[in-house]
């Protein structure tokens, strides 16, 4: 199993995407959609738990749905 090489970080890809989403934010999904859309695999929740850790970005529970609204914080 070889590791892919790009340009831009992970952690930089998801943050650039929810920064440019504004104080709407963006859900899990579409940033599953994005990261899939860059052409990387899978393994994008490690770098998503680091930026909520890290308090660079917010998460918030979506009411009556399934899922995860980010917001850059």
């Amino acid at each position: 199993k070889t590791q892919g090489k790009y340009k831009t970080t992970a952690t930089e890809l998801i943050l650039t995407f929810v920064k440019a989403a504004g104080s709407n934010g963006v859900t899990g999904a579409k940033i599953v959609e994005h990261w899939k859309g860059e052409g990387r695999k899978s393994g994008f929740y490690n770098a998503l738990g680091v930026l909520t850790k890290a308090k660079k970005i917010k998460k918030q529970k979506l009411k009556g749905q399934k899922g995860s609204l980010y917001v850059a914080g």
